[in-house]
């Protein structure tokens, strides 16, 4: 039995009602409610849509579903509005989605009553067997992503299980995603509604960095679509609600909540910086802005010094091993590197063995970020060759950490603990604001060679930036020994430092 509706225009609720009640005849007691959801989409006419709709061959006459939907298409008009296209093909895509499950349920590759039991497990549950799926054919360091991206989504559009899931809420996720703030871990508990909410009622000036809309498409919707796609593949579901969801970058993404660049100290912040009492003496090991009879050379004395003196980022020092200090051109270099490009990009003794080599998991921001930044004469002079030398004697093997103390976070992460650190001393020092952080070391350094006139390509390779068009004399296997001895042209005349030498 063939019937066909050709170009029925919905224009009153008794025309509405005549199309659902024969929509809903021609099934049976199974497929009633399915037809009854799917009518209801189909006659909605708030889009003010002109529809084609044929629904064929229906088998035998018991009515069984052979297919609903053939064709739905909808044909936009001109004269409407963006706003109003972009509802029609909503309309369209929840169509081809609604017509991909009654398909599904009429080859029987989709029955409810028979669904799999771990379909009613929540979205986390999965992140472990992803985990452990990937475990050997991606980087570690990457895995943990998968957990933070479920952890942001189900708290956006709600944790439930999986076979919940519909196409509405990946949309709702996309749109709340750039609302979110950076740090809505500690704004609001981890709760990124709250934080949203928290974050929406604040002046302008004053609200917090939200994410990026690369952020979203790069790393977030992308480990989501893993996860459903691992569920797909042992069948927990017979189809992925993402397969239907497109990634629509927003026309306006929240510019007034966008993160600004940091900028580089001021004069006078970095004095304030280099005047608490853990470039002097402090109270103790805790109590380290506290004035005291103490001296410290831990990971935060260390790390800040260098980051002055190098404009390394907080990650690429935190990261440092006891055997990256290297001897080159005749002076001690620090070797920012990653775990696979040891002894591909200097030939020097790693006295390690190949088992320990194996066993490092360092990362740098990219190939580029590969680089030797030569040890400046005045963290000789405060004795970081002496705290090197030290650390030798304490480890057991030279592929320890350089700083022990300086720990990683539960996503292996080692710039958050001086994130911390540094902001609590900032705050402290009374001129924390949102436009200066730790990285604000790498502004200022690079401001410190300009003034010293280094040369362009020195500049470049000591960033970790590219060369560009710059000869390729800059590289790091032709770094000279007067490219080097470029790194004491530097200096920060409004700091003294003479106070921190060693007698």
């Amino acid at each position: 039995m063939l019937m066909f509706f050709d170009e029925i225009r919905m224009s009153d609720k008794s025309e509405k009602e005549q199309l659902q009640a024969k929509l809903e005849e021609m099934l049976d007691e199974k497929h009633k409610g399915l037809a009854k959801i799917l009518a209801q989409k189909i006659i909605m006419d708030e889009y003010s849509a002109e529809m084609q709709l044929r629904i064929v061959e229906l088998k035998n006459l018991d009515l069984y579903l052979q297919n609903v939907l053939q064709d739905a298409e909808l044909k936009r008009q001109t004269y409407y509005s963006n706003q109003k296209s972009r509802k029609l093909e909503k309309v369209g895509d929840d169509l081809k989605y609604e017509k991909r499950k009654l398909k599904e349920i009429e080859d029987g590759k989709l029955d409810i009553k028979k669904r799999n039991p771990e379909a009613n497990q929540k979205l986390m549950y999965f992140v472990d067997k992803v985990e452990k799926n990937k475990k050997g054919k991606i980087l570690d360091h990457s895995l943990p992503q998968y957990r933070r991206a479920v952890s942001l989504f189900t708290g956006l559009v709600g944790d439930k299980p999986v076979h919940e899931y519909k196409l509405s809420d990946f949309e709702e996720y996309q749109s709340l995603f750039l609302r979110v703030p950076l740090d809505y871990q500690k704004i609001a508990s981890g709760n990124p509604l709250k934080a949203i909410e928290v974050n929406d009622n604040l002046p302008d000036g004053q609200k917090y960095d939200t994410y990026k809309w690369k952020t979203f498409k790069g790393k977030h919707a992308s480990s989501i679509r893993v996860v459903f796609d691992y569920i797909k593949k042992h069948k927990i579901l017979e189809y992925n609600p993402m397969n239907d969801f497109k990634l629509e970058e927003p026309v306006y993404d929240y510019t007034a909540t966008r993160r600004k660049p940091k900028r580089s100290f001021k004069n006078e912040e970095l004095v304030k910086i280099f005047n608490v009492p853990l470039f002097h003496s402090c109270l103790n090991s805790v109590n380290w802005m506290t004035p005291g009879n103490y001296p410290i050379r831990d990971f935060k004395f260390w790390g800040i010094l260098i980051g002055l003196f190098t404009g390394a980022r907080s990650s690429e020092i935190g990261q440092l091993l006891v055997m990256d200090v290297v001897n080159y051109n005749d002076m001690p270099h620090f070797h920012i590197v990653d775990k696979y490009t040891y002894e591909d990009v200097l030939d020097y003794d790693l006295n390690i063995s190949e088992e320990e080599l194996d066993e490092i998991n360092k990362r740098t921001k990219n190939k580029k970020s590969v680089r030797l930044v030569p040890v400046h004469n005045e963290l000789i002079k405060m004795g970081f060759l002496d705290y090197l030398e030290k650390r030798k004697s304490e480890c057991q093997s030279h592929s320890e950490q350089l700083f022990p103390d300086w720990y990683a976070d539960k996503y292996g992460r080692h710039s958050t603990l001086m994130a911390e650190r540094f902001s609590y001393l900032l705050d402290k020092s009374g001129i924390k604001t949102q436009a200066i952080s730790f990285h604000s070391f790498r502004h200022t350094f690079k401001d410190a060679m300009r003034r010293a006139d280094l040369p362009y390509g020195v500049q470049r390779k000591f960033m970790g930036h590219s060369l560009n068009d710059v000869n390729e004399e800059y590289g790091i296997d032709k770094l000279q020994k007067k490219h080097s001895e470029e790194i004491n042209n530097i200096s920060y005349d409004m700091l003294d430092f003479s106070h921190l030498y060693m007698k």
